[in-house]
């Protein structure tokens, strides 16, 4: 038998080496502070207790959304005050101006300065609020906070004047 565990020194020290670190794992483990996720409410006597969660899935969710609401409202809040809104203007000789580049989240407003309805339309396909013509009436605005980043054509339906806007991430 002493032989046995003197060709196998190896393998126990190996062994014993193994259970140390697991041992040491869940006692580190059991020593941590762990964040609450549940608590205990007694129903009826003294003796009985439910498990509930403090938030339900659907709670934490809008609560997420709350929240990612909020920090999209101050970023676009940033972007307005340090960038502004851009400007284009659509007048008897087409888009002023043709080619604009914005940076992602940015305001554009199109505004028709002639004397007649005109109807906007894009021509790349990125955002679903503009899937039918939006009528701008003569002297009236419309406005769109840019998104999708990329190159993004649009026009105006009767006359066909097209421009381009170039949209960009802001590198921080």
């Amino acid at each position: 038998m002493k032989a046995f565990f003197e060709r196998n020194k190896p393998v126990f020290t190996i062994g014993l080496i193994t259970l140390t670190v697991f041992l040491g794992l869940i006692f580190f483990y059991a020593l941590k502070s762990h964040n609450k996720l549940t608590e205990m409410k007694g129903i009826g006597n003294e003796s009985s207790y439910s498990v509930t969660e403090e938030e339900t899935a659907q709670e934490l969710e809008t609560k997420q959304a709350s929240e990612s609401a909020q920090i999209k409202a101050q970023t676009e809040a940033e972007i307005d005050a340090s960038l502004g809104v851009v400007n284009v203007e659509f007048t008897d000789f087409g888009w002023v101006p043709k080619f604009v580049d914005v940076a992602k989240d940015q305001k554009v407003m199109w505004t028709n300065k002639t004397n007649k309805e005109i109807f906007f339309r894009q021509r790349t396909p990125s955002y679903k609020d503009l899937a039918e013509l939006i009528r701008i009436d003569p002297e009236k605005s419309f406005e769109l906070r840019m998104t999708v980043v990329g190159d993004w054509n649009y026009d105006e339906n009767q006359s066909k004047y097209f421009a381009t806007i170039r949209v960009f991430e802001i590198v921080q």
